[in-house]
């Protein structure tokens, strides 16, 4: 550039492009961590999801085995009552969100029922009531 006369050896042109190039860099890094603020939040999301309904989910086999294993030494026999009363049981637990009397009843009768249809369909896998001790 040629300032009074004199050369400064300041490329004025060199200059802006560099300088807009940086702020398009920045613009574009910006934009980078924003996307990667924006994913980091979601897959916290995620797995703060994912958690929750891995721990509903095992509550709810929890309650099942217990109460049918129970159901099922009290009675000493292995058949579909124990699967009724465990699913109607793990079914009041997965009812209780809605807070409505009616469909915890429904959550509890529609998974016993199910259950015990399971079992009845499919039988039991493992040991038969003889080597069970009943």
């Amino acid at each position: 550039e040629v300032k009074n006369g004199q050369r400064t050896g300041i490329d004025t042109q060199a200059l802006k492009s560099k300088v807009a190039a940086s702020t398009t860099a920045d613009a574009a890094g910006s934009e980078v961590k924003n996307g990667l603020r924006h994913l980091l939040g979601r897959s916290r999301a995620v797995v703060s999801s994912m958690g929750r309904s891995s721990l509903g989910f095992g509550l709810f086999l929890g309650i099942f085995n217990g109460v049918s294993c129970n159901v099922e030494t009290i009675r000493k026999r292995k058949d579909w009552v124990n699967s009724f009363a465990g699913g109607a049981a793990a079914g009041t637990f997965a009812g209780l969100n809605t807070r409505d009397p009616r469909m915890i009843m429904y959550s509890a009768l529609g998974t016993g029922v199910v259950t015990s249809a399971v079992f009845v369909a499919f039988g039991v896998s493992g040991l038969d009531d003889k080597s069970a001790g009943y």
